[in-house]
């Protein structure tokens, strides 16, 4: 695999990381995001370029205090696509106190986890 994800199986392919607080906020601050959501920003500047030509953006959640990061796509961008892909890879690992309590948040919420912000 290269260095950066240049194709859309390889975005898929990478797994949320989790980030200190600090590099959340530290990478908020470096440049006016691309992209923003409650809890969620794309970096300003692209990471790389996918092979047909579309910019690739770190892109960071904020979950319950406990923050994350991927690259993706600006145009996947959707907070609530990506709190399910962190839910899921939580379950998947054992984390899955953090991803019930995510669900249940987002239900008191009152959009039950779907839509966009």
């Amino acid at each position: 695999m290269p260095p950066y994800p240049h194709t859309l199986p390889e975005i898929a392919a990478l797994p949320w990381l989790e980030v200190a607080e600090a590099r959340y906020h530290e990478m908020l601050g470096v440049l006016p995001p691309a992209r923003m959501s409650r809890g969620c920003f794309a970096v300003g500047e692209p990471l790389c370029h996918t092979d047909d030509g579309e910019p690739v953006h770190d892109t960071y959640v904020e979950i319950s205090g406990r923050f994350f990061a991927k690259p993706q796509r600006l145009r996947d961008f959707d907070r609530n696509a990506f709190v399910r892909q962190i839910c899921d890879q939580l379950v998947a690992v054992g984390g899955a106190k953090l991803a019930e309590r995510v669900r249940a948040e987002r239900m008191m919420e009152g959009n039950g986890g779907r839509g966009n912000d």
